[in-house]
């Protein structure tokens, strides 16, 4: 009998975040009867500190290591930092190469679904089709990649 690949039995999760709130749609693989099968939980949170606290709790109850949010203006960033400070990966992906990859209609709770599956089927990484967007890690980091725009539009 072929063995389980338990890489895919780590849960997940997949957010989508607007300007005040921010949807969080966790996978976790489950094995019943030597078959994988999925359970999924999904919440709404406000962007702010205690919105994201509160989704860190969430994702850290069902073992996330790792989440995956769309690029959207400057809205991830805050969020994507308070997951990497609790030592959870937060993979950031180029929300115009999703909307092309998934050829769906914007739905919140949709989207972040679709999200956690990419990540879930492993197309987030090198051989899938979609890359990771760039995402200071730091004020420094921050402040030269504001230099470099203005400098473009001098």
């Amino acid at each position: 009998m072929a063995e389980l690949n338990t890489k895919s039995l780590e849960a997940v999760a997949g957010i989508d975040i607007a300007k005040q709130i921010f949807n969080v749609y966790i996978i976790v693989p489950i094995i019943r009867k030597k078959r994988i099968h999925q359970q999924s939980q999904y919440r709404t949170y406000k962007r702010d500190q205690k919105g994201v606290s509160e989704a860190i709790g969430f994702c850290k109850q069902f073992n996330v290591k790792q989440v995956v949010m769309e690029s959207t203006s400057v809205y991830h960033t805050f969020v994507a930092n308070s997951f990497r400070t609790q030592d959870i990966i937060a993979h950031i992906i180029n929300s115009g190469l999703i909307r092309t990859a998934v050829k769906k209609p914007k739905r919140d709770k949709l989207d972040a679904r679709r999200l956690a599956e990419l990540l879930i089927r492993g197309d987030l990484y090198a051989g899938g089709d979609l890359r990771h967007s760039y995402l200071a890690e730091s004020v420094i980091e921050t402040d030269l990649k504001k230099l470099c725009r203005l400098q473009d539009k001098l």
